[in-house]
């Protein structure tokens, strides 16, 4: 490493400082490249997922409530969102459904909705009792079609917004939404 030029004290000062802010800029920076919210919005959660590189962002206003506001799922890349649901800002009962789904040794908490024949679930998943192990994910497809469309869990230093789906009972009463509980013999 390069020593500093002779310089005087308050000159070095200045310039180590401009160096520590920029290296506390850097995590900021990417946590805001991982959501699609806009500045004025709340983060319910967000990640860039691992495979697509894509974001998923559950953004709100910050007045969500039963009876006002509104909740909208987003997709795409920053600065450039490819899908958003409900395609304007209304409030998201009756268009975001909140799911418990109990698997023989796993469970799933999230939310999910359809647009056309298309069902989308972002969710975390719980599988045992070491959430090492646990994951959260974005899956798109077909009912009744053999295989999933798409598939891609989310990358974990990017996510924000941990406890939005663990559990549901915040989000619940944020939106006045029930949470659809689900068995799966999957």
């Amino acid at each position: 490493m390069k020593a500093l030029p002779d310089m005087p004290s308050p000159q070095k000062t200045l310039l180590w400082a401009a160096a520590m802010a920029g290296l506390t800029l850097v995590p900021a920076l990417a946590e805001a490249q991982s959501s699609l919210c806009a500045r004025d919005e709340r983060v319910i959660f967000s990640c860039r997922l691992t495979e697509s590189r894509k974001i998923v962002s559950l953004c709100s206003s910050r007045d969500l409530s039963p009876s006002s506001g509104y909740m909208q799922y987003r997709f795409g890349k920053a600065n450039a969102v490819e899908l958003a649901y409900p395609p304007t800002k209304i409030p998201p009962k009756g268009h975001i459904d909140l799911v418990h789904t109990q698997y023989i040794r796993s469970g799933a908490y999230g939310v999910s909705f359809y647009i056309g024949t298309m069902h989308y679930a972002l969710e975390y998943v719980a599988t045992g009792p070491d959430s090492n192990d646990d994951f959260y994910q974005l899956a798109a497809e077909t009912p009744k079609a053999e295989n999933t469309t798409f598939r891609d869990t989310c990358d974990k230093p990017s996510i924000q917004g941990k406890d939005a789906f663990y559990p549901l009972e915040q989000l619940s009463k944020a939106t006045g939404i029930g949470v659809l509980e689900k068995e799966d013999d999957q």
